[in-house]
């Protein structure tokens, strides 16, 4: 009859086999293939950022020494002007320094033109210090008439990061919308000489504001097999990852991003907004050791170069990964500590069952040879009942052959 409880019993160890499973379980985030293989070259890139950056730097000092072959002061202007926007997103430090040196030549050559230029990449250093008011006074004094194409591209571009950075921050929403609608105003106007992949970026973002998700995508993904410098290839993904998050597609917003990633590392670059946001994506996610590295990085990056804008953001969200990693130490150390005591009442039940099925074994066998002898002893028995039989059979025969004599 006690065998009868094993099944009982069976299913009670697997209740406790599930619970220990769950115990031990962490949860791992699921990408799709695409994603995930973004992800692991944005891994791989990480590895080599400092060879990356070394060569970033061996960039800046090729334009700094292509300073001094310039022909003349507006030729020296331009060629100053290239060597602070390398710095802006590498060094704001030595970004300012050269904007310095424009002003300076601006002064020594009595050139309107050399000063607008020197206001156009100091707004770009201000904007990276964080220091938005500023950087829009700059805007402000520029004045546009006699502006070459070039010049006039840089103003756009200022004007559209300074509206952006406006109706972001703005807390009012009359001014934040008001902001917005100078942003629409902004993409809407003709700069001669705009590069196709500006243009493409525009028309993409008009696309996203109209609901046009699956338009925008279709204009702007072309783009980035067309062998852009990793520079603009870094803003086409960051753009493809604003369409996508405005789409609602998360998993396309995390691919987006990583690429972003990849051609800002790729490229050199210390202050990015990309490795940033994709941290943020990925630690919501729960996929902590991404995020902690990505965060750390972009950290890092942004306190070499002394961008005001990305430090506060990116240290204090790292010290937040920081403390959840802990927390979700703490929560396996705890998780584990349970599957160990689990584990232990298992292998203690376990070991009552094992006990319990050699005893009944035991008694089983213990059974059958007594079963056996009984089995002998009848046998036994039975052959000595037969050889009295026999005789009484003979004797009953001698009687009766007796009995017919007389």
């Amino acid at each position: 009859m006690m065998l009868r409880t094993l099944p009982a019993r069976s299913g009670f160890l697997w209740v406790l086999l599930a619970c220990i499973s769950l115990a031990g379980c962490t949860r791992h985030p699921k990408y799709s293939l695409q994603t995930e293989a973004a992800l692991e070259r944005l891994d791989a890139e990480l590895s080599r950022k400092d060879r990356y950056q070394q060569w970033r730097q061996a960039q800046n000092d090729s334009l700094r020494r292509e300073v001094a072959r310039a022909r003349n002061a507006g030729d020296r202007a331009w060629r100053l002007f290239a060597v602070s926007q390398n710095y802006v997103t590498y060094q704001l430090d030595s970004a300012a320094y050269y904007v310095d040196r424009l002003y300076r030549l601006a002064a020594s050559a009595g050139s309107e033109d050399i000063r607008r230029i020197a206001l156009l990449a100091d707004i770009d250093v201000w904007l990276g210090r964080g220091q938005l008011g500023l950087a829009e006074e700059l805007f402000r004094r520029i004045d546009t008439a006699g502006m070459s194409s070039a010049e006039y591209a840089a103003w756009h571009s200022r004007y559209s990061s300074i509206a952006a950075r406006r109706a972001a921050e703005a807390e009012d929403g009359a001014v934040r919308s008001a902001w917005r609608d100078t942003v629409v105003r902004v993409r809407h106007i003709s700069v001669p000489g705009q590069s196709e992949w500006t243009q493409a970026r525009i028309a993409a973002a008009a696309l996203r504001d109209s609901g046009r998700f699956a338009e925008a995508v279709q204009l702007l993904e072309p783009y980035t097999a067309r062998n852009p410098d990793y520079q603009e290839l870094a803003l086409l993904y960051y753009g493809l990852a604003g369409i996508a998050r405005a789409w609602g597609d998360d998993d396309l917003r995390l691919y987006y991003l990583a690429e972003s990633s990849v051609a800002d590392l790729r490229a050199g670059t210390r202050s990015y907004a990309s490795l940033y946001d994709l941290a943020l994506l990925l630690f919501d996610r729960k996929d902590y050791d991404r995020a902690a590295a990505y965060m750390g990085s972009a950290s890092d990056d942004a306190m070499h170069c002394r961008s005001m804008v990305r430090i506060p953001v990116s240290s204090s969200a790292a010290v937040k990964i920081s403390e959840a990693i802990s927390s979700n130490i703490a929560q396996r150390q705890a998780m584990m500590t349970t599957t160990i005591w689990l584990a232990g009442v298992f292998l203690v039940v376990l070991i009552g069952i094992l006990w319990y099925v050699l005893w009944q074994h035991r008694r089983l066998h213990n059974n059958h040879e007594k079963l056996i002898r009984m089995s002998d002893m009848l046998r036994e028995k039975n052959h000595e009942l037969l050889g009295k039989n026999d005789h009484i059979r003979q004797i009953n025969g001698a009687l009766v052959d007796s009995n017919r004599i007389k």
